[in-house]
């Protein structure tokens, strides 16, 4: 009997998605056992993801829009609208921090904010501040990639 991440791998249309989340048992710890079991409770959920790039998280996200009858909105500013084939799914091809433009397109309401773009303290403090009033409450925020590197600066690690 498969188990649950088999089942979510045989739903991935991308080989290469499939390739990367088998190659790296970390991406897989790192989202699916992180926190699919959470999300994939969520009916009908809309989420917001900056960042595409492989399109790792977003399939994930996306398996869930598929079985809930969900929304997701992808922000890049890199073209990836290529990606994915699914009438769930929206590319804003945008910088994460174009406000005004962004808001004009996604929902009122997010059940899911994830943040993988610019990984500067302060560029992810203003995404969490100009979105935040928008998730619903017991939504989630997640923030992917966050190094320490940059603020230790000159100091012992």
């Amino acid at each position: 009997m498969k188990n649950l991440f088999e089942n979510f791998l045989e739903r991935i249309e991308d080989k290469e998605i499939t390739k990367i989340w088998l190659a790296h048992p970390g991406v897989k710890k790192k989202f699916f056992d992180f926190f699919y079991n959470d999300i994939s409770i969520i009916k009908e959920p809309t989420i917001i993801e900056f960042g595409v790039r492989h399109g790792i998280s977003t399939s994930l996200f996306l398996d869930v829009c598929n079985i809930n009858n969900g929304k997701m909105y992808s922000i890049d500013e890199n073209d990836y609208s290529y990606k994915f084939k699914s009438e769930k799914w929206n590319f804003i091809k945008s910088r994460d921090d174009n406000f005004d433009y962004i808001k004009s397109i996604i929902p009122k309401k997010l059940d899911i904010i994830f943040i993988d773009t610019l990984h500067e303290a302060a560029h992810v403090n203003k995404i969490i501040y100009n979105y935040y009033d928008q998730l619903e409450n017991g939504g989630y925020i997640f923030i992917d990639d966050i190094s320490h590197l940059p603020y230790i600066n000159g100091k012992k690690k």
